[in-house]
């Protein structure tokens, strides 16, 4: 009988200690690029939240 009732919990924070997981692998993965005028920048601009193309070398 006690397992009965402590299977959802154990279910439940399995799922949610995957998520945690997935959310921190996630975030290590991230990366920014940060692309330097020479002159001084008149604002600012999102070129896209792509990055991997600036993130090529070699090419």
């Amino acid at each position: 009988m006690p397992n009965n009732i402590l299977s959802p919990i154990a279910n439940s924070f399995s799922l949610i200690s995957k998520k945690i997981q997935a959310r921190i692998n996630y975030a290590k993965t991230l990366q920014v690029v940060s692309l330097k005028p020479k002159q001084p920048s008149k604002g600012n601009v999102l070129l896209s939240y792509r990055i991997e193309p600036f993130l090529l070398t070699g090419v």
